[in-house]
């Protein structure tokens, strides 16, 4: 096939927090391939590229790094009118105005700092090779790059740039003072704002900043195939998380304590309070065998539910946005017992699951595991119901080639790159 005519080419601008320099970003990694097959060029923008070589990405993909920052008072003085825009923009429309000002030495970093990235970002966009193409603007998260973004629209240096959002960038509580920084200007001046779950959306509109740019975009897991459940395998519970205090890991011993038949639990994962697991977990019973296995990669984790029978995944977390663990499960037909925190409602319900009670009793949740076991939903036709469900809601496939398409329409010639003088 010939190559586009420069006039004709679609690049795409993918702003990350750390991709493709971390073991994370699972999202990140398995959409990249669907977007990379809709534009003739990604170029990928990590905000915190960390030590150590980055990950493959595709053929047309390439990284480009900012350079480093310069002091607060050197940009001030450079570019005083740009960064008190900002801070008015924000200033007028946040509900948390005096904390806000309590705080306002360090938004005036953040300002500063966007001031920077947005013209190392106007100068990409001027560079010979992006000049004449249609240019796509996606951050995968609101943190640093869309303020910058902001910068450039409120210049009119752009005209769209949209931004996903998942948790800990869409709610408040989440941050000290209750306040996520910079929400207002970045709602005000971006073209679409994306929550992977349907609760983020229901959040985000609530809080009446411009709820019409809101639209529920979820992510997705690719087809590994069904898992291997047996019948008469030995009952399987499988979890899979970091074990940290708000995984509430902990609390799947207790239940575990009041199971009365003999059975397996596989823990993958580990984090902070692992050694504090292991001892609990030496406690049980001896009719429930246990293995902690600590770091697992993710190629791994999805090679042992494509060989293990699982008969059920476990998650006692105390919040969360919308976990890949389970939508990974789900994807494998495997049913899931979960806190009723975040969007996990969202991915189990009747047909994929049992719900818990964010603040659940043990040995009453150890009922519910119980009864589970001998009921229609440890069979074959339920497992059928959890794959199709996945295949609704959270086939990678669908969800992000669907998107890809998206992103490319939204491209446009910038007048960051018309106007070199800008």
């Amino acid at each position: 096939m010939p190559p586009h005519p420069a006039a004709e080419r679609h690049i795409l601008f993918l702003f990350t927090a750390e991709y493709p320099y971390h073991r994370g970003d699972l999202f990140v990694a398995t959409e990249i391939g669907y977007i990379a097959a809709a534009f003739d060029e990604v170029r990928l923008y990590p905000y915190n590229p960390v030590e150590g070589a980055p990950r493959d990405i595709p053929a047309n993909a390439s990284i480009r790094l900012r350079p480093a920052h310069r002091q607060v008072r050197q940009v001030l003085m450079r570019h005083p009118l740009r960064v008190l825009r900002i801070l008015w923009h924000e200033f007028r429309g946040t509900d948390r105005k005096r904390f806000f000002l309590r705080q306002l030495k360090l938004w005036t970093g953040y300002a500063c700092r966007a001031v920077e990235d947005a013209d190392f970002l106007r100068a990409e966009l001027q560079s010979p090779e992006v000049r004449d193409a249609q240019v796509s603007l996606y951050s995968f998260w609101m943190n640093e790059w869309p303020l910058a973004l902001s910068d450039l629209r409120m210049r009119g240096l752009i005209g769209r740039f949209v931004f996903r959002s998942a948790g800990y960038d869409i709610f408040d509580e989440r941050h000290a003072g209750h306040y996520l920084p910079f929400r207002y200007v970045n709602y005000e001046q971006t073209y679409r704002i994306f929550p992977n779950t349907g609760i983020g959306c229901e959040y985000i509109r609530r809080k009446q900043m411009f709820p019409e740019k809101v639209e529920l975009r979820y992510w997705g897991t690719l087809d590994q195939g069904l898992n291997p459940w047996q019948e008469d395998a030995l009952f399987t519970l499988v979890s899979c998380s970091r074990v940290i205090p708000l995984k509430r890991v902990h609390l799947i011993v207790e239940i575990l304590r009041h199971i009365p038949f003999r059975m397996r639990w596989i823990h993958l994962g580990d984090g902070e309070v692992f050694e504090d697991l292991q001892a609990r977990a030496a406690q049980l019973p001896a009719h429930i065998e246990w293995q902690l296995a600590g770091w697992v990669s993710n190629a791994q984790i999805l090679d042992f539910y494509a060989r293990t029978p699982v008969h059920l995944f476990i998650t006692t977390s105390e919040t969360e946005g919308l976990p890949v663990s389970i939508m990974e499960v789900l994807a494998f037909g495997i049913p899931v017992m979960a806190t009723n925190v975040g969007g996990i409602p969202e991915e189990v319900g009747p047909e994929t699951g049992l719900l818990l009670e964010p603040d659940f009793d043990p040995a009453e949740a150890a009922q519910q595991l119980i009864r589970f076991k001998d009921s229609e939903m440890n069979t074959p036709a339920f497992r059928a119901g959890v794959r199709a469900y996945w295949e609704r809601l959270f086939r990678a496939d669908v969800n992000f080639t669907r998107f890809a398409a998206e992103l490319r329409g939204l491209g446009e010639q910038h007048p960051a790159q018309r106007l070199p003088n800008a």
